[in-house]
Protein backbone atom coordinates (compact mmCIF):
# COMPACT_ATOMS: atom_id res chain seq x y z
CA UNK A 1 0.00 0.00 0.00
CA UNK A 2 1.30 3.22 -0.86
CA UNK A 3 0.32 6.92 0.51
CA UNK A 4 1.83 10.12 -1.16
CA UNK A 5 2.34 12.82 1.15
CA UNK A 6 3.12 16.46 -0.99
CA UNK A 7 4.38 19.40 -0.13
CA UNK A 8 6.90 22.32 -1.12
CA UNK A 9 8.07 23.22 2.43
CA UNK A 10 10.15 20.19 4.05
CA UNK A 11 12.47 21.54 6.62
CA UNK A 12 13.84 19.59 9.08
CA UNK A 13 12.32 18.30 11.38
CA UNK A 14 12.91 21.17 14.71
CA UNK A 15 11.60 23.84 12.30
CA UNK A 16 7.34 24.79 13.23
CA UNK A 17 6.64 23.91 9.98
CA UNK A 18 5.09 21.29 7.78
CA UNK A 19 8.47 19.38 7.47
CA UNK A 20 7.85 18.62 11.55
CA UNK A 21 4.72 17.01 11.09
CA UNK A 22 5.85 15.14 8.05
CA UNK A 23 8.83 13.95 9.52
CA UNK A 24 7.24 12.23 12.46
CA UNK A 25 4.22 10.78 10.32
CA UNK A 26 6.71 9.12 7.94
CA UNK A 27 8.82 7.69 10.62
CA UNK A 28 5.34 7.07 13.19
CA UNK A 29 3.43 5.31 10.35
CA UNK A 30 6.41 3.02 9.17
CA UNK A 31 6.61 1.68 12.98
CA UNK A 32 2.90 0.76 13.27
CA UNK A 33 2.08 -0.20 9.46
CA UNK A 34 4.08 -1.30 6.61
CA UNK A 35 2.85 1.32 4.39
CA UNK A 36 5.08 3.25 1.41
CA UNK A 37 5.65 6.42 2.55
CA UNK A 38 7.12 8.64 -0.64
CA UNK A 39 7.19 12.85 0.30
CA UNK A 40 6.54 14.24 -2.92
CA UNK A 41 8.22 18.00 -3.55
CA UNK A 42 8.59 20.01 -6.60
CA UNK A 43 12.03 19.40 -7.03
CA UNK A 44 11.37 15.73 -7.37
CA UNK A 45 7.64 15.47 -8.97
CA UNK A 46 8.90 14.38 -12.34
CA UNK A 47 10.61 11.33 -10.98
CA UNK A 48 7.27 10.48 -8.58
CA UNK A 49 4.42 11.11 -11.32
CA UNK A 50 4.56 6.90 -11.11
CA UNK A 51 4.06 6.90 -8.19
CA UNK A 52 0.94 8.59 -7.84
CA UNK A 53 -0.28 6.23 -10.40
CA UNK A 54 0.45 3.38 -7.68
CA UNK A 55 -0.68 5.16 -4.43
CA UNK A 56 -4.22 4.88 -2.65
CA UNK A 57 -4.04 8.56 -1.48
CA UNK A 58 -2.50 11.78 -2.03
CA UNK A 59 -2.36 13.88 1.17
CA UNK A 60 -1.69 17.56 -0.20
CA UNK A 61 -0.01 20.22 3.09
CA UNK A 62 -0.02 24.29 2.49
CA UNK A 63 -1.19 26.02 -0.19
CA UNK A 64 -0.14 28.97 -2.38
CA UNK A 65 1.67 27.83 -4.98
CA UNK A 66 1.02 26.09 -8.44
CA UNK A 67 2.67 22.85 -7.40
CA UNK A 68 -0.28 22.52 -5.22
CA UNK A 69 -2.67 22.71 -8.44
CA UNK A 70 -0.59 20.27 -10.40
CA UNK A 71 -0.27 17.62 -8.15
CA UNK A 72 -3.96 18.13 -7.51
CA UNK A 73 -4.75 17.58 -11.24
CA UNK A 74 -2.42 14.82 -11.36
CA UNK A 75 -4.51 12.79 -8.62
CA UNK A 76 -7.50 13.81 -10.17
CA UNK A 77 -6.62 12.32 -13.21
CA UNK A 78 -5.62 8.89 -11.54
CA UNK A 79 -8.87 9.13 -9.79
CA UNK A 80 -6.71 9.00 -6.53
CA UNK A 81 -8.52 10.25 -2.96
CA UNK A 82 -7.05 14.07 -2.28
CA UNK A 83 -6.96 15.10 1.19
CA UNK A 84 -5.59 18.80 1.99
CA UNK A 85 -4.41 20.43 5.07
CA UNK A 86 -3.79 24.27 4.97
CA UNK A 87 -1.95 24.75 7.96
CA UNK A 88 -3.33 27.82 9.03
CA UNK A 89 -2.49 29.34 5.93
CA UNK A 90 -5.80 30.29 5.44
CA UNK A 91 -6.41 32.42 8.66
CA UNK A 92 -7.36 35.52 8.73
CA UNK A 93 -3.71 36.97 9.79
CA UNK A 94 -2.27 34.86 6.97
CA UNK A 95 -4.65 36.18 4.06
CA UNK A 96 -3.20 39.80 4.92
CA UNK A 97 0.04 38.93 3.95
CA UNK A 98 0.47 39.38 0.06
CA UNK A 99 -3.37 39.93 0.23
CA UNK A 100 -3.51 40.66 -3.56
CA UNK A 101 -1.77 37.78 -4.76
CA UNK A 102 -3.50 35.27 -2.17
CA UNK A 103 -6.88 36.79 -3.61
CA UNK A 104 -6.28 35.66 -6.95
CA UNK A 105 -4.87 32.35 -6.08
CA UNK A 106 -8.18 31.45 -4.78
CA UNK A 107 -9.78 32.53 -7.41
CA UNK A 108 -7.97 30.74 -9.86
CA UNK A 109 -7.25 27.75 -7.94
CA UNK A 110 -6.91 27.07 -4.56
CA UNK A 111 -10.54 27.01 -3.71
CA UNK A 112 -11.32 24.79 -6.29
CA UNK A 113 -9.06 22.47 -4.38
CA UNK A 114 -10.83 23.32 -1.11
CA UNK A 115 -13.98 22.46 -3.35
CA UNK A 116 -13.31 19.57 -4.53
CA UNK A 117 -10.56 17.01 -2.00
CA UNK A 118 -11.96 14.28 -0.74
CA UNK A 119 -11.16 15.32 3.03
CA UNK A 120 -9.86 18.71 4.79
CA UNK A 121 -7.59 18.34 7.96
CA UNK A 122 -6.84 21.26 9.95
CA UNK A 123 -5.09 21.79 13.47
CA UNK A 124 -8.36 22.94 15.33
CA UNK A 125 -11.72 24.09 15.72
CA UNK A 126 -11.22 28.01 14.82
CA UNK A 127 -9.05 26.93 11.80
CA UNK A 128 -11.96 24.93 10.88
CA UNK A 129 -14.83 27.56 11.41
CA UNK A 130 -12.59 30.00 8.67
CA UNK A 131 -12.01 26.91 6.23
CA UNK A 132 -15.96 26.78 6.24
CA UNK A 133 -15.90 30.78 5.05
CA UNK A 134 -13.79 29.73 1.72
CA UNK A 135 -15.29 26.24 0.53
CA UNK A 136 -17.90 24.15 0.53
CA UNK A 137 -16.56 21.26 1.33
CA UNK A 138 -18.15 19.54 4.72
CA UNK A 139 -15.87 17.02 4.88
CA UNK A 140 -13.44 18.33 8.00
CA UNK A 141 -11.61 16.87 10.09
CA UNK A 142 -9.30 18.13 12.89
CA UNK A 143 -5.71 16.55 14.02
CA UNK A 144 -3.63 19.03 16.47
CA UNK A 145 -0.12 19.70 15.70
CA UNK A 146 2.21 16.46 17.70
CA UNK A 147 5.09 16.90 19.77
CA UNK A 148 8.36 15.17 20.77
CA UNK A 149 7.48 14.84 24.30
CA UNK A 150 10.29 16.01 26.01
CA UNK A 151 12.32 13.34 28.16
CA UNK A 152 15.62 15.02 29.36
CA UNK A 153 15.49 17.10 32.72
CA UNK A 154 11.50 17.07 32.15
CA UNK A 155 10.76 16.50 36.14
CA UNK A 156 13.77 18.89 37.26
CA UNK A 157 12.28 21.07 39.72
CA UNK A 158 12.39 25.23 38.76
CA UNK A 159 14.21 26.90 41.91
CA UNK A 160 13.65 30.38 41.03
CA UNK A 161 13.36 32.24 43.85
CA UNK A 162 11.77 35.41 41.97
CA UNK A 163 8.99 34.66 38.70
CA UNK A 164 10.43 34.71 35.72
CA UNK A 165 8.02 35.58 32.15
CA UNK A 166 8.76 34.83 28.61
CA UNK A 167 7.18 35.64 25.48
CA UNK A 168 9.17 33.43 22.74
CA UNK A 169 7.58 33.84 19.16
CA UNK A 170 8.53 35.68 16.18
CA UNK A 171 8.45 39.02 16.00
CA UNK A 172 5.89 40.50 14.14
CA UNK A 173 2.73 42.23 14.56
CA UNK A 174 0.11 39.48 14.49
CA UNK A 175 1.80 38.26 18.23
CA UNK A 176 0.96 41.05 20.39
CA UNK A 177 4.01 41.55 21.59
CA UNK A 178 3.77 45.78 21.23
CA UNK A 179 0.29 45.68 23.46
CA UNK A 180 2.22 43.40 25.80
CA UNK A 181 5.76 45.66 26.51
CA UNK A 182 3.11 48.81 26.53
CA UNK A 183 1.15 47.41 29.62
CA UNK A 184 4.19 45.99 31.43
CA UNK A 185 6.33 49.28 31.01
CA UNK A 186 3.38 50.93 32.62
CA UNK A 187 1.99 49.06 35.22
CA UNK A 188 3.75 49.69 38.77
CA UNK A 189 3.17 46.27 39.84
CA UNK A 190 4.64 44.70 36.42
CA UNK A 191 7.60 46.70 36.48
CA UNK A 192 8.74 44.51 39.55
CA UNK A 193 8.60 41.41 36.98
CA UNK A 194 11.21 40.32 34.39
CA UNK A 195 9.96 40.09 30.73
CA UNK A 196 12.32 38.19 28.59
CA UNK A 197 12.14 38.44 25.04
CA UNK A 198 13.14 35.66 22.76
CA UNK A 199 11.93 35.13 18.86
CA UNK A 200 13.38 35.71 15.10
CA UNK A 201 12.59 39.41 13.91
CA UNK A 202 10.25 39.08 11.20
CA UNK A 203 9.03 42.70 10.27
CA UNK A 204 11.61 45.34 11.29
CA UNK A 205 9.72 48.51 11.18
CA UNK A 206 7.11 46.71 14.20
CA UNK A 207 10.70 45.56 16.31
CA UNK A 208 11.94 49.86 16.11
CA UNK A 209 8.59 50.51 17.44
CA UNK A 210 9.24 48.54 20.51
CA UNK A 211 12.45 48.80 21.39
CA UNK A 212 12.32 52.24 22.98
CA UNK A 213 9.68 50.22 25.50
CA UNK A 214 12.25 48.01 26.53
CA UNK A 215 13.53 48.92 30.13
CA UNK A 216 16.04 46.89 33.05
CA UNK A 217 13.33 44.51 33.57
CA UNK A 218 12.01 44.07 29.43
CA UNK A 219 14.76 42.37 27.68
CA UNK A 220 15.20 41.35 24.21
CA UNK A 221 17.88 38.54 24.04
CA UNK A 222 17.30 37.52 20.56
CA UNK A 223 16.63 34.10 18.72
CA UNK A 224 16.15 30.53 20.00
CA UNK A 225 18.51 28.44 18.81
CA UNK A 226 16.51 24.84 18.32
CA UNK A 227 19.69 22.93 19.71
CA UNK A 228 19.37 24.57 23.23
CA UNK A 229 15.32 25.58 22.87
CA UNK A 230 13.93 23.25 26.09
CA UNK A 231 17.17 24.24 28.25
CA UNK A 232 16.33 27.78 27.93
CA UNK A 233 12.82 27.42 28.04
CA UNK A 234 13.10 25.35 31.24
CA UNK A 235 14.96 28.84 33.01
CA UNK A 236 11.17 30.29 32.73
CA UNK A 237 8.28 29.90 35.27
CA UNK A 238 5.59 31.29 32.72
CA UNK A 239 5.69 31.81 28.95
CA UNK A 240 2.76 34.77 28.21
CA UNK A 241 1.60 34.79 24.63
CA UNK A 242 -0.48 37.28 23.14
CA UNK A 243 -1.08 36.70 19.82
CA UNK A 244 -3.97 37.77 18.26
CA UNK A 245 -4.82 34.66 15.79
CA UNK A 246 -3.25 31.34 15.61
CA UNK A 247 -4.38 27.85 14.18
CA UNK A 248 -2.90 26.00 16.51
CA UNK A 249 0.16 27.71 18.61
CA UNK A 250 3.12 25.05 18.60
CA UNK A 251 4.45 27.39 20.65
CA UNK A 252 2.36 26.92 23.43
CA UNK A 253 2.70 23.51 22.97
CA UNK A 254 6.36 23.56 23.50
CA UNK A 255 6.15 25.30 26.76
CA UNK A 256 3.97 23.11 28.33
CA UNK A 257 6.61 20.54 26.43
CA UNK A 258 9.24 21.90 29.18
CA UNK A 259 7.22 22.56 32.08
CA UNK A 260 5.87 25.85 32.06
CA UNK A 261 2.74 27.68 32.74
CA UNK A 262 1.17 29.31 30.21
CA UNK A 263 -0.71 32.67 30.16
CA UNK A 264 -2.53 33.38 26.24
CA UNK A 265 -4.82 35.33 24.70
CA UNK A 266 -8.58 34.19 25.43
CA UNK A 267 -9.47 34.17 21.45
CA UNK A 268 -6.26 31.41 20.94
CA UNK A 269 -8.14 27.74 20.05
CA UNK A 270 -7.13 26.41 23.67
CA UNK A 271 -10.42 26.53 25.19
CA UNK A 272 -9.94 22.99 26.18
CA UNK A 273 -6.35 23.77 28.30
CA UNK A 274 -6.40 22.27 31.72
CA UNK A 275 -5.97 25.12 34.28
CA UNK A 276 -4.09 23.28 36.17
CA UNK A 277 -1.13 24.23 33.30
CA UNK A 278 -2.31 27.38 31.76
CA UNK A 279 -4.68 30.14 31.37
CA UNK A 280 -7.15 32.12 28.83
CA UNK A 281 -6.75 35.53 29.76
CA UNK A 282 -7.74 39.22 28.37
CA UNK A 283 -4.53 41.04 27.93
CA UNK A 284 -5.41 44.44 29.40
CA UNK A 285 -3.73 45.59 32.84
CA UNK A 286 -6.15 44.78 35.17
CA UNK A 287 -6.54 41.24 33.65
CA UNK A 288 -2.43 40.83 33.35
CA UNK A 289 -1.87 42.52 36.69
CA UNK A 290 -4.50 40.13 38.73
CA UNK A 291 -3.26 36.34 36.98
CA UNK A 292 0.78 37.04 37.65
CA UNK A 293 0.13 38.37 41.25
CA UNK A 294 -1.58 34.82 41.57
CA UNK A 295 0.96 33.19 39.92
CA UNK A 296 3.48 34.97 42.03
CA UNK A 297 1.84 33.40 45.19
CA UNK A 298 1.74 29.99 43.33
CA UNK A 299 5.86 30.02 42.78
CA UNK A 300 6.45 30.87 46.27
CA UNK A 301 4.32 27.92 47.44
CA UNK A 302 5.72 25.66 44.58
CA UNK A 303 2.13 24.92 43.69
CA UNK A 304 3.19 26.30 39.86
CA UNK A 305 6.32 23.14 39.49
CA UNK A 306 3.39 20.26 41.36
CA UNK A 307 1.78 17.54 39.13
CA UNK A 308 4.72 17.44 36.19
CA UNK A 309 4.01 13.71 36.28
CA UNK A 310 0.29 14.47 34.94
CA UNK A 311 1.38 17.41 32.70
CA UNK A 312 3.59 14.43 30.93
CA UNK A 313 0.63 12.01 30.70
CA UNK A 314 -1.71 14.93 29.63
CA UNK A 315 1.00 15.87 26.77
CA UNK A 316 1.45 12.26 25.60
CA UNK A 317 -2.46 11.53 25.63
CA UNK A 318 -3.06 13.98 24.14
CA UNK A 319 0.14 15.93 21.45
CA UNK A 320 2.11 12.99 21.35
CA UNK A 321 3.10 11.35 17.97
CA UNK A 322 1.83 8.29 18.91
CA UNK A 323 -1.71 9.13 19.42
CA UNK A 324 -1.22 11.97 16.46
CA UNK A 325 -0.14 9.66 13.92
CA UNK A 326 -2.98 6.96 14.89
CA UNK A 327 -5.29 9.85 14.28
CA UNK A 328 -4.38 10.26 11.03
CA UNK A 329 -4.01 6.40 10.45
CA UNK A 330 -7.98 6.36 11.28
CA UNK A 331 -8.59 8.88 9.10
CA UNK A 332 -6.31 7.30 5.92
CA UNK A 333 -8.19 4.28 6.93
CA UNK A 334 -5.50 2.39 7.11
Amino acid sequence: MSLIIFSNDLRNKNSYGIGEIIHFLKKNIKIKKKINIEVVNFRNLLFKIDKIKKSRLVHIHGCWSLIHLIIFLISKIYRKKIYFSPHGMLMPHALKIKKLKKKIALIIYQKKILDNCDKIIVNSNLEKKFIKKFSINKKISIIPHGININKKNFFKKNNNKKIKFLFYSRIHPIKGLFELINIWSKSKTLKKMDLHIYGNIEDQTYFNKIKPLFKNNIKYLGPINSQNKYRLLKKYNVLIYPSYSENFGIIILEALNAGLYVLIRKNLPWKKLNSKFGKLININKNSLEKNIISLGKKVKSEKINHNKKYLRNYLISNFGWKKISNLYLKIYNI
